[in-house]
């Protein structure tokens, strides 16, 4: 027999860490298919000459729809992979988890903005009062929102899931 890491009764074990193993390939999966076609599309705009700042409509939209998915999944690769983590090094999972969060809520916060009052605002040609949360200005509050997002949380999960990863001895 194995050596258990955990304290649950082992019958909670297997049929958690089954589930949390399923719900991490899948998701892996997908972040990872997400991530070569955000990449691709970049490279093609990059090599094609057709990088801008800031970027286009359809590349605006194009990035915005990407990271929302990646928002909504980054989360529960965490949580899942939480699941598989000895229990001597969960505390740094958990702290991995609330900094994964609150990336997803700062940049989903800004992409769901972005995708939905300000790009109808645009559209109706009504860009009045938008100044504050266009995308692309170092003015702009929720452009600030993403970069703390991307920049200090989701560095500091990664980080936090780092610390889980090391060996202790």
């Amino acid at each position: 027999m194995g050596e258990k890491t955990s304290k649950r009764p082992a019958a909670a074990v297997g049929g958690n860490q089954r589930a949390a193993y399923h719900v991490a390939s899948v998701t892996s999966l997908l972040v990872t298919l997400l991530g070569i076609v955000y990449g691709a599309a970049v490279a093609i705009l990059a090599l094609t000459g057709q990088m801008a700042f800031p970027p286009g409509e359809d590349v605006q939209l194009f990035g915005g729809v990407t990271t929302a998915l990646a928002v909504l999944l980054l989360p529960v690769l965490f949580v899942s992979l939480h699941e598989l983590a000895p229990e001597n090094k969960r505390v740094f999972s958990r702290l991995a988890i609330v900094f994964c969060t609150l990336f997803a809520a700062f940049v989903g916060i800004n992409r769901f903005v972005q995708l939905s009052v300000v790009r109808l605002s645009i559209l109706e040609g009504n860009a009045e009062g938008l100044e504050r949360f266009l995308p692309y200005d170092g003015r702009s509050a929720l452009f600030a929102l993403e970069m703390t997002g991307w920049g200090v949380m989701l560095g500091l999960a990664a980080f936090f899931w780092r610390c889980r990863s090391e060996e202790t001895g």
